[in-house]
């Protein structure tokens, strides 16, 4: 059995419902971490999806092998081989004056990947990206001063807090900006935790109204709390060698769905092992 690490993407607006009944003014909220309260995507929840996409394009023996029964078979109650953990926060983006988006990262995040890589790594196969996040992790922010590494951004606004991004003061060497960006891009900005929280804290995310009609006429008005595309979260899951290649390769045939609201388009995510990212190519 390995370990592998995967990055999903949104590549639209996502709504993985808690579940909870809220008193306040957003109706549904999104999934959130016990620990340090960011969005998150519950490990049942992703291996569900999962099961649902593997379904629709690999045979019934690979899906029961991987996933275990069916959840409402009766007589056969057979646990799969693979095993799913929860999906992190690992960026989110941020609106700026530069441009587009700028993809916010924290310390406290950074770490909390660190360890989890550190913990599973075997034979040195996350060398490089522990290196770059051993590098980010030991970088001193301060609140309301974060840090860019690519210099056409020094200067950039991280708007709706009104941040102004200061470029690294230190050299970085060629090996390590390539690995930098590779992972994290050329629009990473390293903020505060406090300031990361402010994003993407209890009550920051994007609120969206929705509207049931019958015959033309509003029948019923909510709010639903959304993760905006281009946020990206981390998971890994434990893969039997047997049906690993076949798992892997999957998934990057199509966008997978996670969450409620498919048929507006909610929650279509690409998923990738971390080793593959390359980030800057999607940027230039």
């Amino acid at each position: 059995m390995k370990t592998e690490f995967y990055v999903l993407t949104t590549m639209s607006n996502m709504h993985v419902g808690s579940g909870e009944y809220n008193v306040g003014v957003i109706d549904n909220l999104v999934q959130r971490d016990v620990i340090n309260n960011f969005p998150n995507i519950n490990s049942s929840s992703l291996k569900g999806a999962f099961r649902e996409y593997f379904n629709s394009c690999s045979t019934p023996d690979f899906v029961k092998r991987v996933f275990g029964s069916a959840p409402k078979a009766q007589n056969d109650k057979a646990s799969g081989s693979f095993r799913f953990f929860e999906a992190n926060i690992l960026s989110y983006p941020v609106r700026s004056n530069i441009v587009a988006y700028l993809r916010a990262v924290s310390i406290d995040v950074l770490k909390e990947f660190l360890l989890k890589l550190k913990m599973f790594q075997k034979q040195g196969e996350y060398e490089e990206l522990i290196g770059v996040l051993d590098f980010l992790t030991n970088i001193e922010v301060e609140q309301r001063s974060p840090i860019v590494f690519n210099t056409s951004l020094d200067g950039a606004i991280v708007e709706d807090f009104e941040l102004k991004a200061g470029i690294y003061s230190e050299d970085v060497d060629d090996a390590m900006r390539t690995a930098l960006y590779k992972y994290f891009g050329k629009r990473v900005v390293l903020l505060h935790n406090n300031d990361f929280q402010r994003l993407c804290g209890e009550n920051m995310l994007p609120v969206i109204s929705r509207n049931y009609l019958e015959s033309g006429e509003s029948k019923n008005l909510w709010y639903e709390e959304v993760v905006p595309r281009l946020t990206q979260f981390y998971f890994p899951v434990m893969e039997e060698d047997r049906d690993a290649d076949d798992f892997e390769s999957k998934l990057s045939d199509f966008l997978i769905q996670f969450g409620g609201n498919a048929s507006i388009g909610y929650g279509y995510s690409k998923i990738e092992p971390v080793l593959s990212l390359n980030l800057e190519s999607y940027e230039n």
